[in-house]
């Protein structure tokens, strides 16, 4: 029986600020070792997340950017409703380092 083939390790030219080092984060729950920024639209609705590495509680500052998620919703009446995130993991520097797409279809309410 063949072994199934790993998938290949991507490495990039600077490191990301989520892992310090320069291999793909996007497979990594980000959610564990960050400080999480919700924010909200203002109907309430879910618009954008930013995972932090640190944050200050006597300045209440949230410093060092790793991964930031954006949402958008679209709904069809009669059918379900749609949700993209777009997710976006940061270099130690600051820039963009990769970013990926997660498309979710919502039940809607009867």
């Amino acid at each position: 029986m063949d072994k199934p083939e790993k998938e290949p390790v991507i490495f990039f030219d600077k490191d990301f600020m989520l892992t310090g080092m320069n291999t793909d984060p996007r497979g990594l729950d980000f959610t564990i070792s960050t400080q999480e920024h919700v924010i909200n639209s203002r109907d309430g609705v879910l618009s954008e997340k930013h995972y932090y590495m640190n944050y200050d509680l006597i300045t209440e500052t949230f410093t060092d950017l790793a991964v930031s998620c954006f949402y958008t919703y679209s709904t069809v009446p009669g059918e379900a409703a749609k949700r993209e995130e777009v997710i976006q993991w940061f270099f130690d520097d600051g820039s963009l380092g990769v970013k990926k797409l997660v498309v979710q279809i919502l039940e809607t309410q009867k």
